[in-house]
């Protein structure tokens, strides 16, 4: 029997139950583990192993490896549940499954039932939901780990000791840049350790991966079924290719007669025009408005356009591109349809009129179906400005102006050149000069009249691939001549050339937030061409636009752009009145007005020019003055192609109710919007609205929460979170297999870090561990080999070193484990004196 120390029990009034041990003749000095000991005879044995027997046992012997397949079956459910967690997680974004509108007026989340949160309530609940997730997810890495950890720890070969806690330490960033982890690094476990690097990192991002995936995102998610069991399609006599036209005269400006048919557009070339929609002037008056606030504080080119019939407006919207080599940019310009501001504003003021479930919801947003054809103009303008004397001096005839390179064409092809018309050779420019006093008894000039717009017709010039031509003639007062003392009053003549096409179009409409009609094209500059470009590239991105050819506009549908209108009981060409907000008059001020002579200067920009020569201000004053007309000109050509076919639009009709099989209920749109009382709501054929030519049906999307793959982030949580779903059907197979063809056993032993201290403690002690009671600085101590063997019949032990395992057989698969050696109180291990 092995040497003990004595053990008595406590004097009477000390604590029961508590032993001291008698210090008489006992050794209190250090001895090594390796020294050999001598026995001590003078210490009283135990009275009875009461570290066995006389001790409460509430552990019952377990099997460690078990026949049956059943437990490894159940352990599929740590993994199965964060599984199928992650499958109903990502099945809400790959649904776009909508949840709750935003309502910005109140915080409250607007559920109809259930408890009142406040969205930060909300929020803040799912991110706790999203932990939890977390932390199934990660204990389901940490399984996988640890059967491979006991796998190692039954097999020939061992683990390092290292890697002992490698289930336990999944998710430690810390344990992987530690030197126990390193003991890995060996030809023997490298793919272990790349097992547990893999999911260390993966459990690191599983937190966010799941919080992006479970919380919702605020952004458009389409409605189910808007108008309940109708689509509301709206339907038209007009043939779809009728709408957009390549070739526009005045035929395009047919006006409504009220009663639901058209009239000749003669009232489109009157004063009248200003009040018809469909005429190609009747946006002047907002056109003016921004002429005026942008000579004076210099405001983008953005007018907006009222619809007329509907609340609703468009943008016209203009920019000018780059100029180089002392070239003008082109003017870009677009806008959206007239026409379907109209049908879609007026489709929306039938629509909430109506009990529709899109009438419930909070912030609603209309757009066509995807697969339907809508067009917007976009039209190119660029000016080259020349000195009125450089033109009508020149002695040759036949000459052309300007190279109009920077007008994209759509194709290898540069933009016509410009012939000089005959009248400008010795063309005399000489505007009203006088101040007079008007009916008002003010001092007054006709300043409008130093303007002028001529559209030109070349049509018949060989290779012409314009839509348009015009000059235009500015004013300018300068010393024509470096030797001259009196300022010359003279002009400016723009040569403008007009590229104007159809592009496709996606509009939509925020009726509940915005006035104005949305559409997809955002800046009108993106179709400028850039320099050197690939050709195939780019026409290939330009064909996605459904980009036309260039339209042939005639100059009698141009001329209804630019007639005559009045201002201050003066009348005027609607052009004269848009860049008169530019001009810069010259007069004496220290004379009376009436009868002085005055000169004119086209200002846009420039505050004064008495200082101007040609070496420096004239030539970019020149640039400016003609990017300026070329705003204003592509702004109103692209207004009036907008109108196009407007009228033929306002004849269309809503399908609001399906009676029958031969009958459906249709309102006329237009009247529905007050355009006249004829029409209404009237019962007509199906068959016949089946055979109308053209159809469009809206779609609705809301604002609000919901999920969907909306952003690159949530793909990235998807696929992290995936990738755990992968792994699970990975490591199912695996066990599986395993089982089946290799181990025949299964084991869910040590599946807790105490359930391993536990049998740390009652473990063979070992001299492999020498001087690690405090520490392990060793790198050769963490890679030593650990086996877990059956030490006695019935109790199992971790062993270090190969020196240590011979004595040892495998653990056997059925038999339960656990009982101590009772006359010892150990598993067979030989306990040296304790030391002090």
């Amino acid at each position: 029997m092995r040497d003990s120390p004595s053990y008595e029990p406590l004097d009477q009034g000390q604590t029961p139950g508590h032993y001291e041990v008698q210090q008489q003749d006992i050794d209190t000095s250090y001895h090594s583990f390796l020294e050999k000991q001598t026995p001590v005879t003078n210490v009283k044995p135990l009275s009875a192993p009461s570290s066995v027997s006389g001790a409460r046992v509430d552990e019952e012997p377990k099997v460690a490896l078990n026949k049956s397949i059943f437990p490894l079956l159940l352990s599929f459910l740590i993994h199965l549940v964060p599984a199928a967690s992650t499958i109903a997680i990502v099945q809400l974004s790959f649904y776009r499954v909508f949840w709750f509108d935003n309502d910005s007026s109140t915080n409250t989340v607007p559920f109809k039932r259930g408890p009142k949160l406040s969205l930060n309530e909300l929020l803040n609940s799912l991110q706790f939901v999203a932990k939890i997730h977390e932390i199934l997810l990660v204990g389901s890495l940490s399984a996988m780990v640890m059967h491979r950890v006991r796998n190692r720890l039954m097999g020939r070969h061992g683990l390092p000791f290292g890697l002992l806690t490698a289930g336990y330490s999944v998710g430690s960033a810390e344990y992987l840049f530690s030197g126990a982890f390193r003991s890995g690094f060996n030809r023997r476990f490298w793919l272990l350790s790349i097992l547990i690097i893999a999911f260390t990192l993966l459990a690191n991002t599983l937190g966010p991966a799941s919080a992006i995936a479970l919380v919702p995102n605020l952004d458009w998610w389409p409605m189910r079924k808007p108008f309940g069991s109708e689509s509301l399609p709206v339907v038209f006599s007009l043939p779809q290719k009728d709408w957009w036209p390549l070739e526009i005269n005045a035929n395009h400006m047919l006006l409504s007669d009220g009663n639901g048919g058209t009239e000749a557009a003669e009232t489109c070339y009157s004063s009248t025009a200003f009040h018809e929609t469909g005429c190609p002037a009747s946006g002047w008056d907002a056109m003016q408005k921004w002429a005026i606030a942008n000579a004076n504080e210099a405001i983008p080119a953005n007018v907006s356009m009222e619809d007329g019939l509907s609340p609703t407006q468009r943008i016209v919207k203009s920019r000018l591109s780059p100029r180089h080599d002392n070239i003008p940019g082109v003017a870009f310009t677009t806008s959206l349809s007239h026409s379907f501001t109209t049908i879609m504003g007026s489709f929306w003021e039938l629509v909430r009129s109506e009990d529709y479930p899109v009438s419930d919801v909070i912030r609603p947003m209309l757009e066509p179906l995807k697969n339907q054809t809508i067009y917007q103009p976009l039209v190119q303008v660029q000016c080259l400005p020349n000195l009125l004397e450089t033109i009508t001096e020149l002695q040759e005839r036949n000459r052309s102006v300007g190279d109009n390179f920077d007008l994209n064409t759509f194709s290898t092809r540069n933009a016509s050149r410009l012939p000089v018309p005959e009248y400008l050779f010795g063309y005399k420019y000489d505007p009203p000069h006088t101040v007079f006093t008007d009916a008002l008894g003010r001092p007054t000039v006709n300043q409008h009249e130093a303007f002028n717009l001529t559209w030109m017709d070349y049509s018949e010039v060989e290779g012409y691939n314009l839509s348009l031509a015009a000059i235009v003639t500015t004013p300018m007062n300068i010393f024509l001549h470096s030797n001259d003392t009196e300022r010359t009053q003279t002009a400016i003549l723009h040569f403008c050339s007009v590229d104007a096409r159809w592009i496709g179009s996606k509009p939509s409409y925020d009726p509940a937030e915005h006035r104005v009609m949305a559409t997809n094209v955002s800046d009108p500059l993106i179709f400028q061409r850039p320099k050197n470009a690939d050709d195939r590239k780019y026409k290939s991105n330009m064909e996605k636009w459904g980009v036309s050819p260039a339209l042939k506009l005639d100059t009698e549908w141009a001329n209804a752009l630019n007639i005559k209108g009045d201002v201050d009981n003066r009348t005027g060409d609607i052009f004269q009145w848009l860049l008169s907000p530019y001009i810069l008059q010259e007069f004496d001020d220290s004379k009376n007005l009436t009868g002085q002579r005055i000169n004119y200067t086209f200002n846009p920009g420039f505050n004064s020019l008495e200082n101007a020569t040609f070496a420096t201000d004239i030539n970019n004053y020149m640039l400016i003055a003609s990017e300026t007309v070329a705003t204003i000109l592509g702004m109103m050509l692209t207004d009036g192609l907008a109108r196009v076919q407007l009228t033929m639009a306002q004849q269309g009709d809503v399908i609001t109710k399906h009676v029958n099989d031969t009958t459906v209920t249709a309102s006329w749109i237009a009247g529905f919007s007050g355009l006249s009382a004829v029409g209404g709501t009237r019962n007509v054929s199906a068959a016949e609205v089946a055979l109308l030519p053209t159809s469009y049906t809206f779609q609705v999307s809301r604002y609000g929460y919901g999920y969907g793959f909306t952003t690159a982030t949530v793909y990235f949580g998807a696929a992290v979170l995936l990738s755990h779903t992968l792994l699970t059907v990975i490591y199912i197979v695996y066990a599986l297999y395993d089982y089946l063809f290799v181990t025949r056993w299964t084991s869910s032993a040590w599946g807790g870090v105490g359930e391993l201290i536990a049998l740390l403690i009652n473990s063979k002690p070992t001299t492999e561990l020498q001087n690690t009671c405090a520490g392990i600085d060793s790198k050769h101590t963490w890679r030593k080999r650990v086996w877990i063997r059956e030490v006695e019949p019935e109790h199992l032990s971790v062993v270090v070193g190969e020196q240590d395992l011979a004595p040892y057989q495998k653990v056997r698969v059925g038999i339960s484990y656990g009982t101590l050696d009772e006359k010892t109180g150990s598993a067979g291990v030989r306990r040296r004196r304790g030391s002090v």
